[in-house]
């Protein structure tokens, strides 16, 4: 019996609509050779790939929740992966609000979408950004602060990280 395993994406990832996600399965058999692996995303097949590296890129989903699975084959016998699912959102636009300076910190708070990446950057000149911070945004809002630059002004903005 063959062994199949999705190694991408990871279980409960979050992607902004409409989403390109490479998904990738390892499949192996101890004796012979693995024929092709299928894949399904909510039960519907998308594609079998006949030989090594086992992968595909489901195109252009749309927000939702999704089931990944793989079936590899090897000699007329079939194993499924477990399950993988992956949330596909319609990402939220970046509000900055609650500017707020206190006890040395400028700080403030941005709408984000929870599970997608995002960089809150710095410039005194509006020209030359420098990254500050990357996270993946656990809550909505995500609150940020920077201690106060007592050299002269300066400017944030935060971005949405393209999809992984």
């Amino acid at each position: 019996t063959p062994t199949v395993t999705i190694t991408n994406p990871a279980n409960n990832a979050v992607f902004a609509a409409p989403a390109n996600i490479n998904i990738v399965a390892n499949a192996a058999v101890s004796s012979g050779t693995v024929t092709n692996v299928q894949f399904f995303t909510n039960g519907v097949s998308l594609k079998s790939i006949l030989a090594a590296p086992f992968s595909l890129t489901a195109s252009n989903l749309a927000a939702g929740s999704y089931s990944l699975k793989a079936v590899a084959t090897a000699a007329g016998i079939s194993a499924t992966s477990a399950v993988v699912s992956v949330l596909v959102v319609n990402p939220v636009a970046v509000n900055l609000a609650g500017a707020n300076f206190n006890s040395g910190q400028f700080s403030f708070n941005y709408s984000a979408n929870p599970g997608l990446a995002y960089v809150v950057q710095s410039s005194s000149n509006l020209v030359n950004w420098a990254s500050l911070s990357t996270n993946v945004a656990a809550v909505n809002p995500v609150p940020f602060s920077d201690p106060l630059n007592s050299s002269g002004m300066k400017f944030y903005r935060v971005g949405r990280l393209p999809n992984p």
